[in-house]
């Protein structure tokens, strides 16, 4: 898998049109991707801050790229748990880096950490999914 497919991959989700993302880093080796989020106004509550729903989804979505450097893919989502550290205030575009854990006959176990560009961490995400094996040889 390169660089390109996992965009492609991104690219492919239709919810992704209205929030879109771009990878910006695969290591298959060490089973990491980094998925970037640019701030649109349309992602801020009343008060200024990215809506919880939106780095739900930037987590969720990043672990399930994640799985694919082990040659996964993310069935049914059994859990996600995110925890929010620090509001992202308008205008701040944040990357999410997620880290395959676990990765067993039918389970995967998925960390995520979304920090800004100096490295302020924002939340912490944890996804359990159902996992299956996927043919990175043909288009994500």
């Amino acid at each position: 898998m390169t660089l390109s497919d996992l965009q492609s991959f991104l690219d492919a989700i239709p919810l992704h049109r209205t929030q879109p993302l771009k990878a910006v880093a695969l290591n298959t080796e060490a089973e990491t991707v980094q998925i970037k989020l640019s701030w649109r106004p349309e992602y801020g509550n009343s008060l200024g801050i990215m809506h919880g729903g939106v780095i739900a989804t930037l987590i969720d979505t990043t672990a399930a790229c994640a799985l694919l450097t082990r040659g996964r893919r993310a069935g049914p989502t059994i859990n996600l748990r995110v925890d929010y550290l620090k509001a992202i205030r308008e205008g701040t575009d944040v990357i999410a880096e997620g880290k395959v854990r676990r990765s067993g006959r039918t389970l995967a176990f998925v960390d995520v950490e979304v920090r800004d560009d100096d490295q302020a961490l924002y939340a912490l995400g944890r996804a359990n999914y159902v996992a299956e094996p996927v043919d990175l040889s043909r288009s994500a």
